[in-house]
């Protein structure tokens, strides 16, 4: 018999709480296992993620399960993906207006999913929040990596792997708290943030203590510290790309600053990623017939982050909106190595930068040319910006076909980068924070429509549905405030 422990301040870490076998927080064998691993800062839960055992949630801890004592081991816990590390939600996607969605598509979703694409006022019909669960996982697991690093470092042990590690770990906490704020809080406001409801930091794998709502700016300045302090310890560049580097600490830090409309540290920082590499790849060289045209681990990947898998992803009846689509010319080799017609004649996506059917969510270069684009724009720079996109497009465009960019600047020039952003990022959850963001400016603003079954849905520019709701379990066992509108 399953049981869901309503234990108050555990549900931020949803992998100690949710589907927790009957009576497991009542074994004793638990309890002692609990007293010597505080000493350590680990728990043995993590030991089992470690070793990637499935179903240990439905198990009783037993004498021969793992403690990780090692700088290795711990390491392990920040790779336990079937646990949810490394992995980016997935509301945002469904909420954008990237795609189009027909009848027989929007019938085979679950009704969560059918309530995000619609901006329904509650999308959350049960009280667990699985996103919400699963990115706390990976602050949680980053603070035990943390408390364990440290319990080593009082005993002597030192050297350049567990510095590494270290630098791993801050990274994914600050990595877990970006991907938080852009579904759970408000879009920044700097003349706000400091009154703005922001995440719960937290600071210990301790479940017993409590952590109510920071502040927006405190959670930003939090996940930004967090990276600042990550560059001392990491690599400069990993080259499987699933652990983090520096290269993917700045491409993260440009984003954030650009989230937050601090356009010369996003400039800063996009440019400190790019003297780390900014090998683009040259898309006449890819083949458009084949099904995954880009390898997992091409020049232009900096660090794999993977979407969460819904039913969305898999429907043969949701594809690329059929605006955007045109907007790519007969030239343009993304709109063969992008996309390919359904069954039911809609366009779908094959573009990942994943090199197989998980969609990609990570840091890429092409990305960090197109932040460089726009913050020389919106700084003056006009004519840098048009050598950054020309950089960036040469190697889009058919051979010979591609015509340099010119001839135009302020508005008209910051409204063809931004175009070209939509076009270049579709579908890494990318346009749901660039919608968040732009709302935010006149000229930008955008009313978002959906018409499904004979009935239309609408999704106002400031709009609290801009921050999902945080799932009822969390506010009851938590006291947390919940987000204005909900």
């Amino acid at each position: 018999m399953k049981q869901i422990i309503k234990n108050r301040n555990i549900g931020f870490y949803g992998d100690i709480r949710i589907y927790r076998p009957l009576g497991l927080y009542r074994n004793a064998m638990f309890s002692r296992t609990i007293g010597q691993i505080r000493n350590l800062g680990l728990i043995l839960l993590s030991g089992l993620m470690l070793l990637g055992c499935e179903g240990f949630l439905d198990e009783k801890p037993s004498k021969n399960q793992v403690i990780p004592t090692s700088v290795s081991e711990l390491e392990g816990l920040l790779y336990a993906r079937s646990f949810g590390m490394n992995q980016d939600h997935t509301l945002g996607n469904l909420a954008t207006d990237d795609f189009e969605i027909t009848e027989s598509g929007f019938a085979q979703l679950i009704q969560l999913e059918r309530n995000t694409c619609t901006w329904e006022y509650d999308p959350f019909l049960e009280e667990v929040s699985g996103e919400w669960a699963s990115l706390y996982k990976q602050v949680y697991n980053a603070n035990l990596v943390l408390e364990g690093l440290a319990s080593l470092e009082k005993s002597g042990v030192s050297g350049l792997e567990l510095d590494q590690v270290k630098g791993y770990a801050l990274f994914v906490k600050a990595q877990a708290y970006y991907f938080l704020l852009q579904a759970y809080t408000a879009p920044y406001d700097p003349a706000k943030s400091e009154s703005m409801l922001g995440i719960p930091l937290r600071n210990s794998s301790d479940i017993t203590i409590s952590a109510q709502r920071s502040t927006l700016e405190e959670s930003y300045r939090e996940t930004v510290d967090l990276l600042l302090e990550s560059l001392a310890y990491l690599p400069e560049r990993v080259e499987s790309r699933k652990k983090p580097s520096q290269w993917a600490a700045h491409a993260l830090l440009s984003r954030i600053y650009l989230i937050q409309g601090a356009f010369q540290k996003s400039l800063e920082q996009a440019e400190m990623a790019l003297a780390i590499g900014d090998e683009l790849i040259d898309y006449n060289s890819l083949d458009p017939e084949a099904f995954y045209p880009f390898a997992e681990f091409g020049p232009e990947n900096i660090y794999g982050v993977s979407i969460s898998v819904r039913q969305f992803w898999t429907s043969m009846g949701i594809g690329v909106n059929q605006e955007l689509y045109e907007s790519y010319d007969s030239t343009d080799l993304r709109k063969t190595l992008f996309f390919y017609e359904s069954p039911e004649s809609v366009m779908l996506f094959k573009g990942d930068y994943t090199g197989n059917y998980e969609r990609f969510a990570g840091y890429a270069v092409d990305e960090l040319y197109l932040t460089k684009a726009e913050c020389q724009a919106r700084l003056g720079n006009e004519e840098l910006a048009m050598e950054t996109m020309d950089q960036l497009l040469s190697k889009r465009y058919k051979v010979g076909m591609y015509e340099p960019v010119e001839g135009i600047s302020g508005m008209d020039l910051l409204t063809f980068i931004l175009q070209e952003r939509r076009k270049q990022l579709v579908f890494r959850n990318i346009r749901w924070i660039d919608l968040r963001r732009l709302n935010q400016e006149e000229e930008f603003k955008k009313v978002l429509t959906r018409e499904i079954e004979g009935t239309s849905y609408v999704l106002e520019p400031g709009s609290f549905k801009y921050a999902f709701p945080i799932a009822l379990d969390e506010i009851n066992l938590n006291s947390l405030e919940q987000n204005p509108g909900y």
